[in-house]
């Protein structure tokens, strides 16, 4: 997992890292379990209670 804005390239980064991860599908299937925040398994989570 990672945390960072969803449009710093330390995002993408992050998301690259997850390609190549042998748990990715596990980390996301945790996270959307347990509502995350930050990239987990590839994808971006946003914390729900977040002012946009």
């Amino acid at each position: 997992m990672f945390y960072s804005n969803k449009d710093s390239p330390l995002t993408a980064a992050a998301k690259r890292v997850c390609a190549s991860c042998s748990v990715s599908e596990q980390c996301l299937a945790w996270a959307e379990a347990n509502g995350e925040q930050g990239v987990w398994g590839g994808k971006m989570f946003d914390r729900p209670d977040r002012a946009r």
